[in-house]
């Protein structure tokens, strides 16, 4: 049994038969995604699957499921693709939910996978990165074969909507984002997408411009170009002409290296990014989604790991807590800054750390990686880990499932009697599934949509 989380090993008081599970894993296999554009090198239609109920609205089952959301887990399980996989995690809570599971019992997850595809990249030892916008997942890539093509079509983008099951295919990618993305943002409608390739020429120096460009840029994908801003600065290039998708052809210029980001958390139309600079030391800034502006907030840094998600039961933002460039297991609350336009007088926001790992330990398994994803609908958040088995190299490739677990586990987060941090298990799912895992440089990448 697992030597930490206490609170997944209170015992459920209720059960539900075998039979009476939520239908998830049983996938259609007869079902096929609808493949969109020229370049079909980057899927295999064959192996597009899906429910039906998630595709057509006018499906039977999809009256009881076109608002209810799932969790989409992106996993390294091929060795040339990445496998798409949908998780019902927020139906029957008080069903039979493995509480606790132990790795001996672990089962496999649904098999095919929703979607599974090979992103192509330049550099061959890069691994994909996936975003989400509204109901689609999104990657990039370059072409597989560039012979013939513009400049500007050397580049992929792939959308999946999960509520279509339709893949889009486009050749029409930033340059900058030809080899896929350091992080990437949803806010306002938009997804912000930050690369470290886009080489700027700035001089001027930091005393006289604080928010001096670094090497790297910040792309912006929307579906909507209508809304009421200044668009002067963003240049738009169309997926297609009949698609209402765009990608911006120019980037934003960030005052950080993208490839120092440590965390980043949105809050209404603004999104907060702590990363390095020129100088060494991390330091935070704040970009307004609607002046399309960065501001400097401080000499501090947001105390988690990777994204932060909003949790209006506290009034405040929940993360893992950040120890180094990774987590050291522990949960954090933090308070939503308020930006400020003048430079470096944001306050720093005031946090606290739980006092209990949330990150499995166990003698036989080791920490790969793990995501923390926000469930706002339901007040809830969502922990994806990944572990291997003690003994093995944790570069190594382990492709055969029973060297890598996935760990799917919900709860809340409340205040304690003492103000302290606590994690609820009234509502609570935990599932352990054996997976496998092929690059060491990709890190589990988790939806709620």
């Amino acid at each position: 049994m697992w030597a930490c989380r206490s609170f997944l090993r209170r015992p459920n008081p209720l059960s539900i038969p075998r039979t009476l599970r939520p239908a998830i894993h049983r996938q259609d296999a007869n079902q096929r995604t609808t493949v969109h554009g020229k370049n079909h090198l980057t899927a295999s239609p064959r192996r597009h699957v899906s429910d039906a109920a998630n595709r057509d609205p006018h499906h039977p089952a999809a009256a009881t499921t076109t608002t209810r959301r799932h969790l989409y887990v992106v996993l390294d399980d091929h060795k040339h693709e990445y496998g798409i996989y949908k998780l019902d995690v927020g139906g029957d809570l008080d069903g039979d939910h493995d509480v606790g599971s132990d790795p001996d019992s672990a089962r496999r997850l649904p098999d095919p996978a929703v979607i599974r595809v090979e992103v192509p990249t330049a550099i061959e030892d890069l691994a994909a990165r996936f975003a989400a916008l509204g109901s689609c997942i999104i990657t990039t890539g370059s072409s597989p074969n560039t012979y013939g093509l513009r400049e500007e079509h050397y580049g992929v983008t792939l959308v999946y909507d999960t509520d279509t099951a339709a893949l889009s295919v486009a050749c029409n990618v930033p340059k900058g984002l030809r080899d896929g993305f350091r992080e990437a943002v949803a806010a306002g409608g938009r997804l912000y997408a930050f690369e470290d390739v886009t080489e700027l020429h700035d001089e001027r120096g930091w005393e006289i411009e604080p928010l001096r460009p670094c090497p790297g840029g910040m792309h912006c994908m929307t579906t909507d170009r209508g809304r009421d801003a200044d668009e002067s600065r963003w240049c738009w290039l169309p997926f297609s002409g009949s698609s209402r998708c765009f990608w911006s052809a120019d980037p934003e210029s960030p005052p950080f290296f993208p490839e120092a980001m440590v965390a980043h958390a949105e809050a209404g139309r603004a999104i907060f990014v702590s990363a390095s600079a020129f100088h060494n030391d991390v330091r935070t800034f704040s970009y307004d989604t609607a002046r399309d502006d960065w501001t400097r907030c401080g000499g501090w840094a947001l105390p988690f790991v990777g994204r932060a998600g909003y949790d209006a039961e506290l009034d405040a933002w929940v993360g893992l807590h950040r120890k180094g460039y990774d987590t050291d297991g522990h949960l954090c609350v933090c308070r939503v800054p308020v930006p400020t336009s003048d430079l470096d007088r944001t306050p720093q926001p005031q946090w606290k750390i739980g006092g209990e790992k949330v990150i499995l330990e166990h003698p036989d398994w080791r920490h790969v990686d793990a995501k923390l994803v926000h469930m706002a609908e339901r007040g809830q958040h969502c922990l994806v880990e990944r572990l291997r088995r003690e003994g093995t190299d944790e570069k190594e490739s382990l492709p055969d499932g029973d060297e890598c677990l996935l760990v799917v586990t919900t709860f809340q987060v409340k205040y304690g009697d003492d103000g302290e941090l606590v994690t609820s298990a009234d509502r609570r799912y935990a599932r352990t599934y054996k997976v496998s895992r092929y690059r060491d440089d990709f890190e589990v990448a988790a939806f709620w949509i």
